[in-house]
């Protein structure tokens, strides 16, 4: 009897333990899952890091841009332009939106105050600048409150560069090295503008999300862009009280004279008009 009783203790242990060990492994399968699992889940994870980065960066970028568009108002508020100034270096009778004469732009607002930070080596070094553009409402402009201005505010990346020898630019065209604001012509009709010179956009000169302004002073954003045409949200306006559509616009490209693939414009905002920007 006591050998049995010996032989079903031996056999329970040994049952007992082939329990165990089979609790405890696992097969390759099962292994190769987890793994699977594992690699997925630090991908993931790892992928927050600079994708979080990315947004901070953004946001600070976007923080910094509204606090140095609310310092080119109360700027521009503080130190008003001359209304005789205006007056003699904008097309007379004209009543589309204008760049300020170079001569009286450096006078008034020479480049160094129109960058950010003011601790930059030179004025090329800031992050931020702003260009003006100024429109009489009336004609004649008899006194500051026939002017309206308005000015983008503009960020610059250190890997592109801006050539102002050729074309219409918003400021002195000796202000190479900075983001610059110029005009095209074209023809606008419901949501479209289209260029006057074909193939204007390619490469692009003007993305989607770009803010742009037409020459009555009308601030738009595209939607749509093509090779030959833009499109915006909303549609085109015509001159207050008439039917006179514009057919010119001012925007900021991300390079010039070449647009680099994938940069954005340099256009944080465009402000404007602003009150008490010009005085008698």
């Amino acid at each position: 009897m006591q050998p049995f009783k010996n032989e079903m203790r031996f056999q329970c242990l040994r049952t007992s333990a082939a329990m165990i060990a089979r609790c405890r492994a696992f097969t390759i399968l099962e292994v190769m899952i987890a793994m699977g699992i594992f690699v997925i889940a630090f991908v993931a994870v790892a992928a927050i890091f600079p994708a979080g980065a990315y947004l901070q960066k953004q946001t600070m970028a976007e923080i910094q841009g509204k606090s140095v568009a609310e310092s080119v108002k109360a700027l521009v508020s503080a130190k008003p332009f001359s209304a005789a100034t205006l007056d003699g270096g904008v097309t007379a009778g004209s009543l589309a939106l204008s760049r300020v004469d170079p001569t009286d732009l450096s006078a008034a607002w020479p480049l160094g105050d129109r960058s950010f930070p003011s601790t930059a080596a030179t004025p090329q070094d800031g992050s931020y600048f702003w260009v003006p553009l100024v429109r009489r409402t009336v004609v004649p402009a008899t006194n500051e409150g026939h002017w309206q201005v308005f000015c983008f505010v503009l960020r610059r990346d250190s890997n592109v560069t801006w050539n102002k020898s050729s074309g219409t630019w918003a400021a002195d065209t000796s202000e190479d090295g900075v983001p610059g604001v110029r005009s095209t012509d074209g023809t606008a009709s419901g949501d479209t503008f289209t260029f006057t010179t074909g193939g204007y956009n390619n490469p692009r000169v003007i993305r989607v999300g770009d803010q742009i302004i037409d020459k009555w002073g009308t601030i738009y954003l595209v939607n749509k862009v093509d090779n030959d045409w833009i499109k915006v949200t909303g549609s085109f306006m015509p001159r207050s009280s008439t039917t006179i559509m514009p057919d010119e616009i001012w925007f900021a490209p991300p390079e010039w004279p070449s647009s680099a693939v994938g940069r954005p414009s340099p256009t944080l905002q465009i402000i404007g008009p602003i009150t008490n920007a010009v005085k008698p």
